[in-house]
């Protein structure tokens, strides 16, 4: 069900020469600074769903596809959150948006957390949602193993990563594991 009478905007935005884009839906009566909703590995501008319905309640919302994500162009691995915090910053003065509140999932919290540490003024509020501060201990080797398959070229790259993303220890009751695990 759509909570404003108004069709999503979307907008085309470069920075240090990529293209990326974003949706903007405006509420029909918004009482809070605009939220954007900054997504994690593998989620694009359009996976939001029913969070930006219920936020078009109070809020104009800002779903971006930052270099790297989505619809935007391929981002080389040597790029991290200081040139996607500019992209995300570039972004907003695009649109306009000089105070925003963030919300931002998994890799796209370290995102959201440089773009606080440097424009501070700009935010409203912010939560960070599943961030790490470090890969833990017992994912380590997974990771590792993912690294040396994308070195090799190895074509059960797909099959690995998505096993390594998920938790296949069998006494914990993943309710939508199978969801998930499709769509990965």
């Amino acid at each position: 069900m759509q909570r404003t009478p108004f069709p999503p905007a979307l907008h085309a935005h470069r920075w240090e020469g990529f293209g990326y884009c974003s949706r903007v839906s405006r509420a029909a009566d918004p009482r809070f600074d605009p939220v954007v909703l900054i997504g994690g590995a593998m989620q694009r501008k359009e996976d939001w769903g029913r969070i930006e319905q219920g936020l078009l309640e109070s809020a104009d919302v800002v779903c971006p596809d930052l270099p790297g994500w989505g619809e935007a162009d391929l981002l080389p691995p040597q790029h991290g959150s200081e040139l996607l915090a500019g992209a995300l910053r570039r972004l907003l003065d695009d649109l306009g948006l000089e105070r925003v509140n963030l919300f931002a999932g998994s890799y796209g919290t370290a995102i959201a957390y440089r773009l606080a540490q440097t424009d501070p003024e700009r935010i409203a509020r912010m939560a960070l949602v599943g961030t790490m501060s470090a890969i833990p201990d017992a994912a380590r080797p997974g990771m590792l193993g993912i690294l040396d398959l994308i070195a090799s070229g190895e074509s059960e790259l797909g099959p690995k990563a998505i096993e390594t993303l998920m938790n296949g220890d069998p006494r914990v009751d993943v309710a939508s594991a199978a969801v998930v695990r499709r769509i990965l």
